[in-house]
């Protein structure tokens, strides 16, 4: 009988949403931003899982640091260092 727990590989993008939203928290100051964040509609973020979309809707006139943080990552302008290898990742997206 299978379970009704979610598979490892959905939470693993539920995983990636959540960890964004985390270190978003946590950067605090905002001293990389570098662009100012758009106010009005929110923007949305689309994660592929092999279950099936994701969609997050950020609010960038109530979490401008975050939006830009998630903003950047996937726009590959905001530098970050590889998990597995300890590279630092520049002009290279987090995740596509």
């Amino acid at each position: 009988m299978r379970s009704r727990l979610l598979s490892q590989r959905s939470l693993f993008g539920f995983a990636i949403a959540a960890w964004f939203l985390i270190v978003g928290m946590a950067c605090g100051g905002g001293e990389n931003t570098k662009k100012p964040p758009s106010a009005g509609t929110p923007q949305r973020m689309i994660i592929n899982t092999t279950k099936g979309k994701i969609v997050c809707e950020l609010y960038p006139d109530k979490t401008p640091i975050t939006v830009n943080i998630i903003s950047e990552l996937a726009e590959g302008s905001r530098e970050w260092t590889h998990p597995a290898t300890g590279q630092k990742m520049i002009n290279t997206p987090f995740y596509d």
